[in-house]
């Protein structure tokens, strides 16, 4: 699975590269290398161990929940950041 995911990422890559004329844009090139870092293999693997956390912590406790909140705003801090790099 990660090696097919990995393929169609590699291939939307090489597909949408957009060369601007003249002069890279600072916001531009921080983004690309943000993006280039990204694996569909790591984010899937953070995924399952997040599911596993949730399912040992019982997701209505007030531990479950506060794990919840700390895990969005950790995926919104990570939103953001690309957005503004």
């Amino acid at each position: 699975m990660n090696t097919t995911l990995d393929s169609l990422v590699e291939q939307a890559k090489t597909e949408l590269m957009v060369s601007l004329p003249g002069d890279s844009l600072a916001a531009v090139d921080t983004v690309e290398q943000v993006v280039a870092s990204w694996s569909v293999e790591a984010a899937r693997e953070s995924a399952w161990v997040h599911a596993e956390v949730l399912a040992a912590l019982e997701v209505e406790s007030e531990l479950g929940r506060r794990f919840i909140e700390s895990t969005d705003g950790a995926a919104a801090l990570a939103g953001k950041a690309l957005l503004i790099g």
